[in-house]
């Protein structure tokens, strides 16, 4: 194989690739609802006395906003592929910036979770 086939190969899309992206989207808002449930769980039985309520706003708060963008982006496959056109380019943003804001809050919540062990 050459270098152009190579090239050539890299930059075609998959047929599948919006079906790809829709069901990523959906996995990751199952995700932020389940670790929202866990971190509610955790938080009122567990460490409830020893962890300070913003903290546990901001946690909530991040999981939250990474749940409702990928929510969102999974509307927009859907809206896009309903009218026939092809997903906007905000969606790719999604795609990269909605697990982060989701490992953002869950890693903020480990932190919260081993303070308030220590202080127990």
């Amino acid at each position: 194989m050459n270098d152009d086939a190579e090239g050539q190969a890299i930059a075609t899309r998959h047929p599948d690739a919006d079906m790809l992206l829709y069901d990523y989207f959906k996995h990751l808002t199952s995700l932020s609802i389940f670790a929202l449930g866990g971190i509610l769980l955790i938080t009122q039985n567990l460490a409830g006395e020893a962890v300070d309520k913003w903290k546990v706003f901001v946690v909530f708060g991040l999981v939250s906003l990474a749940g409702v963008m990928a929510f969102h982006g999974a509307s927009e496959v859907v809206g896009a592929k309903t009218a026939g056109k092809a997903v906007g380019k905000s969606i790719y943003r999604l795609r990269s910036v909605a697990p982060l804001v989701l490992g953002a809050g869950v890693g903020v919540f480990l932190s919260v979770f081993t303070d308030a062990l220590e202080r127990l």
